[in-house]
């Protein structure tokens, strides 16, 4: 079980893009196509906590997914944006799936009550659908991605 705080999400619409989720401390993967390089996936994990911390103004609605944008289309290895066009497309090949989704206040020290634990299959995304502004958010997970070698 890893710590993956810090992660920043900016407010949208429940239409709005989805962020791949990846700890703060993985690299981002190499746009470079030569055998060597690496390139950054998602992975089935599990899910144990979830704590969001607000600007302490802003409250809203934390949607947790489980996808794999790079099978929706999506570049999560140099990036991290899934749109809800791809979302939606992944819904219907029956490849993503709302996982959690709950409403937290904009006070200082907002948490997620009852996200543990919680398996995925193609890793985890999330959206943050609020009127403005920023949160970040801290998760306890086992798995979740990985680096992977060109050939």
């Amino acid at each position: 079980m890893n710590p993956w705080a810090g992660i920043s999400l900016t407010a949208t619409t429940s239409t709005g893009n989805l962020e791949q989720l990846f700890p703060t401390y993985f690299p981002t993967g190499s746009a470079a196509t030569t055998p060597g390089t690496l390139k950054r996936k998602t992975a089935n994990g599990t899910l144990f906590s979830a704590q969001v911390e607000t600007n302490g103004i802003e409250g809203g609605i934390l949607q947790l997914w489980d996808i794999a944008g790079d099978w929706a289309g999506a570049n999560i290895n140099t990036a991290t944006t899934i749109t809800n066009a791809e979302l939606v497309a992944a819904q219907a090949a029956g490849r993503a799936h709302l996982i959690w989704e709950q409403n937290f206040t904009g006070s200082s020290g907002a948490s997620l009550k009852g996200t543990s634990p919680r398996t995925f299959m193609f890793g985890l995304a999330a959206r943050f659908i609020g009127s403005g502004g920023t949160c970040s958010l801290n998760l306890s997970v086992d798995g979740g991605c990985r680096l992977t070698e060109l050939a």
